[in-house]
Formats: C-alpha cells, structure tokens, sequence
C-alpha cells in the first residue's frame, strides 16, 4: 500500500519582521498624510517631527528620552533648535527638560526632513555642530560606601547625529552625490545615520581616506533605524553625571 504524500511544512512566519513591516507602513502612511494635508512646508515640516517623536517615544527604552528644543551648557552656551533630542532623563533637571536639555543629557540629535538632498545634509551637519561644541561636565560619582573613584569618572562620548527623511532626491539615493556632500563636511559636522523612509537606512564610518557608507534593504529601514539606534546607544553606554557645581557657578556671575 503506498503511502500518503503529504505537503511539506512551512517555515514558521518570523512575526518580529512582520511587526516591523506593519509599524513601516503605518509611519510611512503618517507621513504622508500629514504632507498632503499641509500645503506650507514649514507646517509639513512639524508635523512630520511630530511623527518622528511619537515613534522614537513609543519604542526606545524608558531610560531614553525624547524630546525637541535647544541644548545647553554649564557656561549659559546654546545649539541651534534640535529637532529631535534623545537624552537621559536621570542627570536632567526637570527646569529644563521643556525646551533646554544640559548637553551632558545628550545621546543623539536628529533632524527631520521631507527630503534627503545635498542641503539638508548640510543643514543636519550643522545642527549637530552646535550641540558637539558645548562644554559637557563630568561629576565624580559618590558610590554606597560614600568612596569617590576619580579615576572611574565617565568622560564625556561623542553625541551621534542622524537625519530622517520621508525621501531621498536622488536617483541613486546613497550613491555618490551622498558621498561626495559626506566628505565636505567638518568632523563636527558629520553624520552617523540616515533614513529615508521611501528608499531605506544607512549608516557612516569615517576614516582616514573618507567616509564609508553602510546601506540597509529598503524593506529594512525602519526596523533598521530603530535596532541600530539602540546599538548605537549600547556602544555608547551610560552619559556622564552632569556636574552641578558648574551650573551653579552661574547664578554667582
């Protein structure tokens, strides 16, 4: 008797993918409907931010904040406004955290664009100027047993800066003319990452024979700027203590 052929089984759905796919439609539909309903490009602008927000709130890890507005240091210095600030929230004042953000807080900046062209990159390069000049403090640190470890004290990382765009105006998206508007900026002006959400995620390493950069499928972009973030973030680790004597210094002047 023969025996009954049967089908052979599906690999199981990976339902993380399908999760990301569904968010990435879900911003990719939010953004458009907030461009088409404003037809002033300054008003697309915020309501774009505003999607961009919401979603880095919703999913980065609590001990990571979000927020926009201007960064700040101990000797009363200002960025530019910042789009999109992703700070700590234990070594920031609550007097400042509606608008100004103590530099040492800062983990990441980020413009929001429609577009990802030759300008913008500029512009996203020198919004991250501004925030990388200021002077971050670092506080010694008094554990359990009332000990200071000077040596053990965090010195300041340097903060990363991104643009997220809905897309991108060339026709090869991160091709050359991305590379070659890369290579002119500053150090203090170069960016980390990049997404358009309309051809996908990349990323830049900076050498000495110029940048490199790292592209993500289009399929992938979402998930892939919100992982890689987090990576990011894990190499970064812990910001440093925010010296309160310094600002202090201030109300003395």
């Amino acid at each position: 008797m023969a025996r009954k052929q049967t089908a052979p089984k599906k690999a199981p759905k990976n339902r993380l993918k399908s999760l990301y796919e569904a968010l990435e439609d879900q911003v990719r539909s939010q953004l458009e409907v907030r461009r088409l309903a404003h037809k002033n490009a300054e008003a697309r602008g915020d309501a774009a931010e505003e999607v961009w927000l919401e979603l880095l709130a919703a999913h980065l890890p609590h001990r990571y904040q979000v927020g926009k507005g201007i960064v700040i240091d101990a000797d009363g210095r200002e960025s530019d406004y910042i789009d999109i600030i992703i700070y700590d929230r234990q070594f920031t004042p609550p007097v400042f955290n509606k608008l100004y953000i103590p530099a040492e807080s800062v983990y990441a900046v980020i413009e929001a664009k429609q577009t990802l062209n030759r300008a913008n990159v500029i512009y996203a390069g020198k919004k991250a100027a501004s925030v990388r000049r200021l002077r971050r403090t670092a506080a010694e640190i008094v554990d359990a047993r009332g000990r200071v470890d000077k040596s053990k004290v965090k010195k300041p990382f340097r903060i990363i800066a991104g643009l997220v765009t809905y897309k991108s105006s060339w026709a090869e998206p991160f091709g050359n003319p991305l590379q070659d508007v890369l290579i002119d900026l500053r150090p203090s002006q170069q960016i980390d990452f990049g997404l358009s959400v309309d051809d996908g995620y990349f990323e830049v390493e900076y050498e000495d024979d110029g940048p490199t950069i790292d592209r993500f499928l289009k399929t992938r972009a979402l998930a892939a700027f919100l992982i890689r973030l987090l990576a990011h973030f894990q190499k970064l680790g812990t910001v440093s203590a925010i010296d309160y004597e310094e600002y202090s210094k201030v109300l003395l002047a």
